[in-house]
């Protein structure tokens, strides 16, 4: 059994870059009390208000981007599965226990955390069998009631699981097609389900009984499958020496479209697919040495790749953990709304207690839950090896 896979420390440099962003994003809406520039017809506005869009929401206004972090987490894990994968053996049955126990121990735990938390953090719809059976089943995406229950970033856990879950008919897929038309087959199911995202933003078609159908689609792994396809697709490539695919594409350019298009009501839903192509396209050119080195200091580098080997836990933690920390705030001092760029502040700072506590949670749930993994595999292989049977 192979246990040692190739490490690319970029791809630790981009989840630190990925839960960063989600974490500011999340500071931005703590602050604001919304998170993004409301809607006049078919494009934001970005008109000054005086209960939103004050002068220092637009002093802030790129935090309202930070939400792409997800987008990269995708890209990262669609990388990093497929290439863990190749590299230990391609056996079905090792890797959902080793994805089983990466993802589910830190998960539950976190729902039992937040359960604690509830009436302190004021989290959403913490009620009711409904949302502790979705979310234990995972399965919570399919409920507009759930999708956003206990802690609103468990969405993306279900989504990444789901996505595991089907990660073998993309394998399917790429072997019998090859990986460009692969790749092309999730696109058509992810850009099929945004699209009509965005004509039913616009037209009210989404009450349709067709509308329901793609809403489901929308919130499926299928609506996520090219962003995250497409690392796998770059995996690929690493792993068999090929071109990287996008490394002339300039991940500016596809950056640049997904803000606009993000400004545009029929076209928002398209932005994640952008946002998804354009970290795909910096590490493309990253792995393929199109670009040029950019001299930051080690001890932040460092930072950030440690960051990013806990963010995991800081993703599932870090929203209770802020709501705890504004309440404690506005405990103390209620009028701190009237000073926003303070508020947004005394937020971000709230981040080193998370990322601690997280570490610590890194080393209580992830870790002892990846050891199991591999302890049920050892346990596995010697059961297979003693009656002879091959590894499924």
């Amino acid at each position: 059994m192979k246990e040692q896979v190739r490490h690319v420390d970029i791809l630790d440099h981009a989840r630190g870059i990925a839960v960063l962003s989600v974490f500011v994003f999340h500071c931005f809406g703590t602050t604001f009390g919304g998170d993004n520039l409301p809607w006049d017809g078919w494009v934001r506005s970005f008109a000054l208000h005086k209960y939103l869009v004050t002068p220092s929401f637009m002093t802030l206004l790129p935090a309202i981007w930070g939400w792409a972090g997800v987008s990269i987490f995708f890209v990262v894990s669609g990388f990093c599965i497929h290439m863990s994968f190749q590299q230990q053996g391609q056996q079905w049955g090792n890797f959902f226990i080793r994805r089983f126990f990466r993802i589910y121990p830190p998960y539950l735990a976190s729902i039992l955390f937040c359960e604690l938390l509830k009436n302190k953090a004021m989290l959403y719809g913490t009620n009711g069998s409904a949302q502790w059976l979705t979310h234990l089943l995972l399965i919570h995406n399919y409920g507009s009631n759930t999708f956003m229950g206990i802690n609103p970033v468990f969405w993306s856990i279900a989504i990444e699981v789901q996505l595991y879950l089907i990660y073998p008919l993309l394998i399917a897929f790429a072997i019998r097609l090859g990986w460009r038309r692969a790749v092309v087959i999730t696109a058509i199911f992810e850009l099929s389900t945004r699209s009509f995202q965005g004509l039913a933003a616009v037209t009210g078609c989404g009450a349709t009984s067709l509308g329901h159908f793609f809403g489901i689609l929308s919130s499926s792994p299928l609506g996520y499958w090219f962003s995250w396809s497409i690392g796998a697709f770059i995996a690929d490539a690493v792993l068999h020496g090929k071109p990287m695919p996008m490394a002339k594409v300039s991940p500016v350019m596809w950056l640049i479209l997904a803000i606009e298009t993000s400004l545009i009501k029929p076209l928002a839903p398209l932005s994640f697919i952008l946002f998804s192509l354009a970290t795909a396209a910096a590490i493309s050119r990253t792995l393929n040495g199109n670009v040029s080195k950019i001299s930051l200091p080690k001890a932040f580098l460092t930072a950030l790749r440690q960051t990013g080997i806990w963010s995991y836990s800081i993703y599932l933690l870090h929203f209770p953990l802020l709501r705890i920390f504004m309440c404690c705030v506005t405990a103390i001092r209620d009028d701190i709304y009237n000073y926003p760029i303070a508020f947004f502040l005394i937020c971000l700072l709230t981040g080193v207690p998370i990322v601690l506590f997280s570490a610590f949670w890194y080393k209580l749930f992830e870790l002892p839950g990846i050891a199991w993994g591999k302890s049920l595999i050892r346990t596995r292989l010697a059961i297979q090896t003693y009656t002879g049977r091959q590894p499924a």
